[in-house]
């Protein structure tokens, strides 16, 4: 198991829905998601206190690949491999205006936030164990993808995003 970082920084987001940050595992690995934050740093005032719409979405099939850029996820322990170093197809992106379609998404969270206060979202603590089956955490096997949309604004913001999460080889995983 090799834990990973991607940040997103200083993405702008103007008024459309925008997958903030998409992750796909390499084709002989899962990942169990144990933390997503997002934030923004340009509306200052009371009356830029929008309310943002954030879904976590599981299982679209086309990647998205206009308007944003790739995202490098880095190992927390340096002495690891890069992302993408046990096996093929992975992918992290961010940004993205043309959003992941295609499948059948599921939509595994839905919440609202005050854009003045961020989003945080993680994992039981609990969870370190990473037993698959009484895990909380948000699972991505061989194929399966991930999707963080922030749905329509009326503002633009100048948005930073983290996404951590751990990639194991498929022998790894406690089924």
């Amino acid at each position: 198991m090799i834990p990973y970082t991607a940040a997103l920084v200083a993405d702008s987001m103007a008024a459309a829905e925008t997958d903030i940050l998409w992750l796909k595992p390499a084709s002989v690995n899962s990942i169990a998601v144990r933390r997503i934050f997002i934030g923004q740093y340009t509306a200052e005032a009371d009356a830029q206190a929008d309310m943002i719409s954030v879904r976590i979405i599981r299982g679209f099939t086309t990647s998205p690949n206009t308007g944003g850029s790739a995202v490098v996820p880095a190992p927390l322990d340096s002495r690891r491999p890069a992302f993408g170093a046990q096996g093929t197809g992975e992918e992290c992106r961010g940004g993205d205006t043309v959003l992941a379609t295609g499948g059948t998404g599921v939509v595994l969270v839905a919440e609202t936030f005050n854009v003045m206060g961020g989003w945080y979202w993680r994992a039981p603590d609990n969870d370190h164990l990473l037993r698959r089956p009484k895990s909380r955490a948000i699972w991505l096997d061989p194929g399966e993808t991930l999707a963080v949309r922030l749905l329509t604004t009326d503002i633009t913001i100048n948005v930073n995003a983290t996404i951590d999460f751990d990639e194991m080889q498929i022998d790894e995983i406690d089924n």
